[in-house]
């Protein structure tokens, strides 16, 4: 039990009084002199002590029942002990262990991380370690000798960043980086913010030997083409030790150059870029190659090919924004929209239009429309839902006047009243819809919107009718109303329909930026709306989630939805996935069901394009979805540059850490004197204290009871009844 000192009351002084003059009486009334107990006995009796000893009893039993009304507090201290942690973060990516002597390289490398924590055991620190390439990769010392050094990039940015969240307040005495400074993806670690604030100690790996050869750095280039057109390729290649040795870069489709270009290198160091516009021919995915030729005595001829791959269309997706007037969130909707190549964006507005055949051309060519201000007006002698509903196009009604809004009373069989406070307007936040299911909505999104700035809209109240589905329902303030304000209609016979009551897009996706450097869920939900309004209205019975292009030293991971007859969910069905690869061979595999889901991981694929279909058997009937996954080869991580270990000693410097040479026998004998030198921080004691109830204490309750059931024992023999 903690010291009394420890022990934490509230009480007035007129409490402490009650809880032992009340419990006294008691005990004097029931075993005084001329007590009850004294004249009722039915048995032999006892004398003044033994009463006294019972009274004792009594009184010590109600007070400390009296005690505990009281809501005592025992404060606890506890110490934790925090030794402190060194990180090692590990580069995995494959251009570590290229050396002549790559086999010695990665044992060597398996080996380390074991000898290096044992040394720091000895001085009394622990290692964590990471690897790192795409990303970060949490690692157990034992986990080294199977690594494999494979990763397809370098992304030391990101592999920081995440650093420091995990490690963010912790006793930590160094960062130890062993990289050959080769940084391919992300931003240049020397000017990251995000470096854990420690010493850190960097370790050389890699060749730092330049040789003789040249590569295909980049190649830039549009994901979808559309047939018959041309389209952009952008092709970096280096140069290494190769001056005026004629280089040929050319382009290959369907194993025929397609174009080529000649290169005359004027130095030994130094790099070109080479721009071509190709034809797209022939619809779907599309192998191109870019080669360049092998010149004398090259060191590395594996990266003088570089694979890419480009989607041909037949047309793209033609999106109609109809206005009566320029507004703000129109610029922010056609910008969303025009970030996806496949969707083709016209403006138009209503004010100012010239002639009238061109509106009408261009809403028979729209594949969506969004109307936005214009429900109650008309062209011409038309209303605008009749001209729309005539030309059979999925339209985006957007009301964010009073005009629109009032004329949205009019269209009785829309299923949607609003009652506004004409001219009154007011803002509201918006909160999104967990049980909408319409189309998927990204979870970057649920949380983006619950900072967006508020939406401005009709003061009033709207209801849908059950046709509807609400995607954001409006919030004012910490009050969540269930009256939407975006809705999206899918009727088994009309064509899809979403209706948005207010303004304020432009806001949400300046917003959006501002959180996140990027208008991705902005965007993300926009085209989604899009995409489905403009989209088949048949649901898929069988539906296939899979990532269209990934890289190579990524897995390969597909989700799949069964539904019945009813469009509900089906448990127990079997899903079979065959997966082709360009040159013929097939791989087959089963999806695992798992909470209404069915998940497959097909593993690691070699670099190229493969075509999978899967496929069900639901009563008595086969469904199959098909798809194309591109796997991006290891591009970044062939060419030839020499390690940079000049950038290791330019980020221990910077951080008040050490370069500690290349990767030896002697490597951890360097690093743990460097720390030396810096000084290690000694072990941190932090306190922890404790409120804990005294009545939760459960050797008080067995005391209380003792002491009753002696006092009753005694009673009865002494006194009987």
């Amino acid at each position: 039990m903690s010291p009394p000192n420890q022990w934490l009351i509230e009480a007035a002084p007129w409490q402490w009084a009650l809880c032992i003059v009340l419990p006294f009486a008691a005990a004097w009334w029931m075993y005084g002199r001329g007590s009850g107990t004294q004249k009722t006995t039915t048995g032999g009796g006892m004398g003044l002590g033994g009463r006294m000893g019972l009274a004792l009893l009594r009184t010590t039993v109600l007070v400390m029942l009296a005690f505990l009304l009281l809501e005592p507090l025992i404060r606890s201290i506890q110490l934790n002990r925090e030794e402190p942690v060194v990180i090692l973060l590990l580069d995995e990516s494959a251009s570590v262990l290229r050396s002549a002597d790559s086999i010695r390289v990665r044992e060597q490398l398996r080996a380390w991380p074991m000898a290096l924590s044992e040394s720091l055991n000895e001085q009394g620190m622990a290692l964590e370690t990471f690897g790192f390439s795409s990303e970060l990769n949490a690692r157990d010392i034992e986990d080294w000798s199977t690594t494999q050094w494979d990763g397809g990039q370098t992304n030391l940015e990101a592999a920081i960043k995440e650093l420091e969240a995990r490690f963010e307040n912790r006793n930590l005495a160094g960062l130890i980086l062993a990289s050959d400074g080769l940084i391919n993806r992300g931003a240049q670690p020397e000017y990251s913010s995000h470096w854990p604030a420690t010493p850190l100690y960097t370790i050389g790996l890699g060749d730092t030997t330049t040789v003789r050869d040249r590569w295909i750095e980049r190649v830039y280039h549009n994901r979808v083409a559309y047939l018959g057109n041309t389209f952009p390729v952008e092709v970096v290649v280096q140069s290494q030790g190769m001056a005026h040795d004629i280089a040929t870069i050319e382009v290959l489709h369907r194993s025929k150059t397609i174009a080529t270009q000649t290169w005359d290198p004027t130095s030994n160091q130094t790099s070109e870029r080479f721009e071509f516009m190709l034809p797209a021919e022939g619809l779907g995915m599309q192998r191109y190659e870019v080669r360049c030729n092998i010149g004398a005595n090259e060191a590395n001829t594996n990266n003088n090919r570089f694979p890419f791959y480009v989607d041909v269309l037949e047309s793209k997706r033609q999106v109609l924004i109809v206005s009566d007037a320029p507004h703000p969130d129109i610029n922010a909707l056609a910008l969303a929209l025009q970030e996806q190549d496949q969707t083709e964006v016209e403006v138009l507005h209503t004010t100012n239009l010239k002639d009238a055949n061109a509106l009408l051309g261009a809403i028979e060519k729209a594949d969506v429309l969004i109307a936005h201000n214009v429900l109650g007006q008309s062209f011409g002698a038309m209303s605008w839902p009749r001209l729309i509903e005539m030309n059979q196009k999925p339209c985006w009604w957007i009301l964010s006047d009073d005009a629109s809004q009032t004329g949205l009373a009019s269209m009785s069989d829309w299923g949607v009243r609003l009652e506004q406070s004409r001219g009154l307007t007011e803002t509201h936040r918006i909160r999104l819809n967990p049980n909408f299911g319409l189309f998927e909505v990204s979870d970057a999104v649920d949380v983006a919107c619950s900072q967006w700035p508020p939406m401005q809209g009709p003061f009033g109240s709207i209801s849908w009718s059950a046709a509807w589905n609400p995607l954001f329902y409006r919030q004012l303030g910490n009050l969540e109303t269930e009256q939407a304000c975006w809705a999206v209609r899918e009727p088994s016979a009309d064509l899809r329909m979403a209706i948005t009551v207010g303004q304020g897009f432009w806001n949400w996706r300046m917003r959006n930026y501002l959180q996140n450097e990027s208008h991705d869920a902005f965007n993300g939900l926009i085209q989604r709306q899009v995409q489905f309004l403009g989209s088949e209205q048949k649901k898929d019975r069988l539906s296939i989630a899979a990532p269209q292009t990934i890289e190579v030293d990524q897995r390969f991971e597909l989700t799949a939805e069964v539904y019945d007859a009813a469009l509900l969910p089906v448990n127990g069905a079997t899903i079979d996935l065959l997966l082709k690869s360009e040159d013929g061979a097939e791989f087959t595999a089963v999806f695992i069901e798992r909470n209404q889901r069915y998940v497959l991981d097909a593993g690691r694929l070699e670099a190229g394009s493969y075509n999978w279909v899967a496929s069900c058997q639901l009563d008595r009937e086969l469904f199959e979805q098909s798809g194309t996954v591109i796997v991006h080869g290891m591009q970044a991580e062939q060419n030839s540059k020499p390690a940079d270990h000049n950038l290791l000693l330019r980020l221990s410097e910077r951080t008040g850490g050490a370069f500690c040479g290349i990767l030896d026998d002697t490597a951890t004998d360097r690093i743990r004197l460097a720390m030396e030198r810096n000084g290690s921080p000694a072990a941190i004691l932090h306190e922890q204290v404790k409120l804990n109830e005294l009545i939760a204490w459960e050797s008080i309750l067995w005391c209380l009871l003792a002491l009753l059931t002696i006092e009753w024992v005694v009673r009865r023999r002494a006194f009987g009844y």
